[in-house]
């Protein structure tokens, strides 16, 4: 499965895309090294997502669908689709998948475009505690919206980071895509050749 930490590190370096899906493979065994300051990121992260749930849902009433983490892969994908045909409002920590590409969201927030779900459809929002809008960040939303295009039918028309200052941005979607589709192909032609090498 390649995802879009998988993608933003085979951007970064070829060697350690290869590293990554190797170990998922389970090819290979993933050092780990504690690290405070991560784990401190990572609270923070948390907070700021929370944050961004509660002022979506500040006197609205919405329709919030959180898929539990608890939940084993497929059944996270089949509980989100679940939560997409039925018009929730919000669907947090939405799983999406697409063949070998899938991933976890922030949000998937409902939006009125029409798609084969009926006269909504649905876009991205990843929470970032980075002030501004960073080429990780984008290309991690494009990622989630290329498989999101694929489970609901249609291209989104815009993808949202929600920065640490609480300032959102939200970039056109349509734009971005078909460079990342590139990269996507990118990562899979390394990954066949990786395999067809090992199995020599």
């Amino acid at each position: 499965m390649f995802s879009a930490t998988v993608i933003v590190n085979f951007l970064a370096c070829r060697h350690l895309g290869v590293l990554e899906q190797d170990a998922a493979a389970g090819r290979r065994e993933k050092p780990f090294f504690r690290d405070p300051s991560q784990e401190l990121l990572r609270e923070l992260g948390i907070r700021h997502e929370q944050n961004y749930l509660h002022k979506l849902d500040a006197g609205k009433s919405l329709n919030v669908v959180q898929i539990p983490a608890a939940l084993s892969w497929q059944d996270a994908v089949a509980e989100t689709t679940k939560a997409l045909r039925s018009g929730a409002d919000v669907v947090y920590q939405g799983t999406l998948e697409d063949g070998t590409w899938g991933g976890r969201s922030d949000f998937l927030v409902k939006v009125e475009k029409p798609s084969p779900l009926g006269s909504w459809s649905y876009e991205v929002a990843e929470t970032k505690l980075a002030r501004s809008a960073r080429a990780n960040a984008v290309l991690q939303l494009c990622f989630y919206s290329e498989v999101l295009a694929k489970t609901q039918g249609v291209v989104p028309e815009r993808m949202h980071v929600v920065l640490g200052n609480s300032k959102v941005e939200s970039p056109g979607a349509p734009g971005y895509l078909p460079r990342t589709s590139r990269t996507l192909w990118g990562l899979h032609m390394v990954s066949r050749l990786r395999q067809t090498t090992a199995r020599r």
